[in-house]
């Protein structure tokens, strides 16, 4: 099942609440959280938000997610 984005957000929310868990993804850092993320909504959907409002991404993450 694919999610969009903000479906996944929304998701993620609710997913908090129910299991009183915050955050869902835990990270030793940003970076890793981002990565955790990234396995769950997969790094085509993720580059395609990036791309959509023109984020820039630290440079560390090309190796860790293979852009």
């Amino acid at each position: 099942m694919v999610f969009s984005l903000g479906g996944l957000v929304i998701s993620i929310d609710i997913l908090c609440k129910i299991f009183r868990k915050e955050p869902f993804f835990h990270g030793h850092d940003n970076y890793d959280q981002l990565v955790k993320i990234a396995k769950v909504i997969g790094t085509d959907e993720l580059y395609a938000y990036i791309d959509k409002y023109g984020i820039r991404l630290d440079p560390q993450y090309d190796d860790i997610l293979g852009r």
